[in-house]
């Protein structure tokens, strides 16, 4: 079944947006199950989003063989990604540790000469 350009957009955008209203639940609702099912879900639909992408674009059939290589591909991007946002957020949190510390030294340095007269 062959579908409208013009009704595909619209459905696309009331996807889009019911997708942002569940991010907005998932974010705010404070509940920790439904947030971790989010990410999962999130992930897990734009890994088979971006395998079917990919196979369009090289214009593989989506046999068993191409599924799987292009799978592994993308986990591995997906792995190194995550490991570089690991590592970011950490040097991130590092650094303002060492800017708390240099503005708690200074803070103190500046009163150094208070008692002295």
């Amino acid at each position: 079944m062959r579908i409208n350009n013009k009704v595909r957009k619209f459905l696309e955008t009331f996807y889009w947006l019911g997708f942002f209203v569940l991010f907005l639940f998932a974010i705010t609702s404070g509940s920790l199950p439904i947030q971790i099912t989010f990410i999962i879900v999130f992930v897990i639909a734009n890994l088979i989003h971006q395998i079917n992408e990919e196979l369009k674009r090289k214009k593989l059939k989506p046999i068993r063989k191409n599924i799987i290589d292009q799978t592994k591909f993308k986990l591995s991007e997906f792995v190194i990604g995550a490991l570089i946002l690991a590592l970011a957020i950490y040097l991130i949190n590092l650094w303002k540790g060492f800017i708390f510390i240099f503005l708690i030294g200074f803070f103190l340095y500046s009163f150094k000469d208070l008692g002295k007269k």
